[in-house]
């Protein structure tokens, strides 16, 4: 099965000689439309399915849309596609594994469009079409009870799962406080309303007596919870998550109604079995490790346990069950964890469990003004709530920032947990903590004085570049800033630092002031501690002479002279690092002058092991003196996949390859990591996109 959804994923995906090419397409869009920016023109991102000629499904932009979007809608579109492709970096989110995941085989932007003059037959099924034509229904008639709430796209990520009116500031509150379960729709929001369902139909139904003769109140109430929870998974939109949630209660649930006395675990791995029959590409979703991963220690620390359990524990020892054994996952997969979250989801789940069944009976009675009223109350109780996870979010020490355990660390932690939550009278348990201990130890190598590691993300078309040395770290830019919010600090610098377990900067050095290279900065600052910045407009100007010595490695900026003036790229700050006489040239975006400048100072003096190379690789840079004066070894290139200027410009390429230099493009192996010492020069060079294969790793 698994085999055959692969296979399928692979076949239907964009070939490679389809990039950047137009094409015409009808079909329907196929997820509900997210809306960024606001006017009359705004950009709009979703899902689209194709009647024929394409992939099964289209990720696609439409930026400065005229029109408003609709899930469902039939539209004609011309189409600029390319291939499933994503930045691969250490410890970043691994958005090519995502594509595959969700079954996306291509990707691109509207060029032009217009609506189907006759409806097209569906590619999804005309079920599907007509639920998601209901949820978009449904958004919309809620929105004008939810009109400019802060709380509006909680409520709407709540009853319907459309949570892309939730801001990224909210989004950071959610996971530094480990709520982020309690919005997106899964096994928690489930049980909640299948359960008030289930108490309040049995409820009802032993008031009628006559009933009881034909069915008793535990099958009904079974019935009703099994129906809603099914009602309630469609109208998430039957995602990933709802569909896990679903099987394990229709599990339950079913087993109940056929008087069979299962055991926890065996229902457990029945729901484990059905979910990887209907979808085996689950099994890469961080979700599915959490989530069955969490019921399977509830029941390792919970169940069959002799002696009664007092009430406040049976509601305590859960929380800090899931608290402690969902800390390393967290680890592994984000590179942190919540140290507030038992406090915040003990506090917070009971009132949820009111807030969910009230904001979906309004969202029944949403035609009426008692919806309306009902929703808009929901929205003001959600408001005041948010106040406790917004406030201990801003605390000190709120969350944990650690490395990505090793595969090692990991099992030795896992184990450590089991003899943790064993039973008492189990021997010697506190050695669980032993077990726990590597953790706590960095992932990076340790480096010796005299050694420094230069890596260049993956930051598309931009760049960012961190140097490493035995006890300190430098970052020399900080990569670009996309539409909707996302920048490379958030998305490659820093998951990498925390791969790495590197909790402070002690300098960042600005190239120069293009949005491609400081784009991440803030968001750094943000979420790292910085020692001092060169070359930002809060720290020290970056000017030839200056330098210092870290580790045994020598660092020096070598351009611009204070004195000199220069444009914005030509004005990029160039920094040596240097390793005794083997050595890293970074030069930012200098183009031909500043190059010539540089050359007519230092000469041969520039000679590098390693060269990361000007301006993207553009034609204007890299001339033919200054890449004989560089003589590099390795000219690492930071440039987007495919970009629309083709860099690195061939031109440029076959100058570097007519010194022999080795030239690698950041958008075509991921990020490039190069080790360097005072003894024999370059040590190690890897390439992230070779060390990671994967099926669906695009070539």
């Amino acid at each position: 099965m698994a085999t055959y959804q692969a296979d399928h994923r692979l076949r239907q995906r964009l070939a490679d000689n389809g990039h950047s090419q137009d094409v015409w397409l009808t079909g329907h869009i196929a997820s509900l439309p997210e809306r960024h920016g606001k006017g009359s023109k705004p950009d709009w991102r979703f899902l689209f399915a194709p009647v024929e000629g394409g992939p099964d499904l289209i990720r696609l932009s439409w930026y400065r849309s005229p029109e408003l979007l609709r899930a469902g809608e039939c539209w004609r579109f011309l189409l600029r596609l390319k291939p499933p492709h994503g930045q691969m970096n250490p410890g970043g989110f691994d958005y090519e594994a995502w594509l595959f995941r969700e079954g996306i085989g291509a990707t691109g932007y509207v060029r032009s469009a217009e609506r189907c003059p006759v409806h097209a037959p569906p590619a999804m099924g005309r079920g599907k079409l007509g639920l998601l034509q209901f949820r978009q229904h449904l958004v919309e008639v809620a929105s004008p009870g939810l009109d400019r709430h802060s709380m509006s796209g909680m409520v709407l990520g709540l009853t319907v799962g459309d949570t892309s009116a939730i801001g990224d500031e909210q989004w950071r509150v959610m996971r530094r406080t480990g709520i982020t379960h309690l919005v997106s729709i899964s096994g928690l929001h489930i049980t909640l309303a299948a359960g008030f369902v289930y108490l309040w139909t049995r409820w009802l139904w032993a008031c009628w007596p006559a009933l009881l003769l034909y069915v008793p109140a535990q099958r009904a109430a079974a019935v009703m919870a099994m129906l809603s929870a099914m009602v309630y998974a469609l109208l998430a939109g039957f995602t990933i998550p709802t569909q896990r949630a679903l099987v394990m209660l229709l599990v339950v649930m079913g087993a109940s109604l056929a008087s069979r006395q299962a055991a926890p675990s065996h229902l457990l791995c029945v729901a484990l079995l059905a979910v990887l029959l209907m979808d085996p590409s689950a099994i890469l979703s961080p979700g599915f490790w959490l989530s069955f991963g969490a019921v399977a220690w509830m029941l390792f620390a919970l169940v069959a346990r002799l002696g009664p359990v007092p009430r406040w524990r049976s509601w305590l020892v859960p929380q800090g069950v899931l608290s402690v054994a969902l800390v390393v996952p967290c680890l592994f997969w984000f590179g942190e964890s919540s140290l507030v979250s038992p406090l915040v989801n003990l506090l917070l789940i009971p009132l949820f469990g009111l807030l969910i069944p009230w904001l979906l009976l309004s969202l029944l009675l949403i035609k009426t003004a008692l919806g309306l009223w009902m929703i808009r109350v929901g929205a003001d109780c959600l408001e005041l709530l948010w106040r406790l996870p917004e406030y201990l979010a801003a605390t000190p020490g709120a969350y944990w920032t650690g490395s990505s355990p090793s595969v090692t660390a990991l099992i030795m932690s896992m184990l450590g947990l089991t003899l943790l939550l064993a039973p008492r009278g189990i021997p010697a348990r506190v050695m669980g903590f032993l077990f726990c201990l590597p953790l706590l130890i960095p992932t990076a190598d340790s480096l010796p004085d005299g050694q420094f590691e230069l890596t260049v993300l993956d930051v598309g078309q931009g760049h960012a570049a961190v140097v490493r040395t035995r006890h300190q770290t430098l970052l020399f830019d900080t990569g670009p800033a996309f539409e909707g919010g996302l920048n490379s600090g958030e998305t490659a610098v820093l998951p990498f630092l925390r791969q790495l377990g590197i909790r402070h900067l002690d300098r960042v050095v600005l190239s120069h002031g293009d949005l491609d290279h400081r784009g991440g900065l803030d968001a750094i600052r943000a979420n790292i501690n910085i020692g001092s910045e060169l070359g930002t407009q809060t720290g020290s100007p970056c000017q030839a002479g200056d330098s210092w010595h870290w580790d045994g490695v020598k660092f020096e900026i070598l351009h611009p002279i204070a004195t000199e003036q220069w444009s914005a790229n030509d004005g990029s700050c160039v920094l040596r690092v240097s390793a005794g006489k083997y050595s890293a040239l970074l030069t930012g975006d200098i183009q031909s002058a500043a190059e010539e400048r540089l050359v007519s100072r230092y000469g041969n003096k520039l000679a590098s092991e390693v060269l990361v190379v000007p301006h993207h690789g553009s034609k204007s840079s890299s001339s033919p003196d200054f890449v004989r004066a560089v003589r590099p070894r390795f000219a690492l290139v930071p440039a987007g996949w495919r970009n629309r200027w083709g860099f690195p410009r061939p031109e440029v390429v076959e100058r570097y390859e007519a010194i022999q230099a080795r030239v690698e493009t950041t958008g075509i192996h991921g990020a490039l990591q190069v080790r360097i010492s005072n003894e024999r020069g370059v040590e190690q060079f890897n390439r992230w996109r070779e060390q990671s294969r994967r099926i669906w790793r695009a070539g």
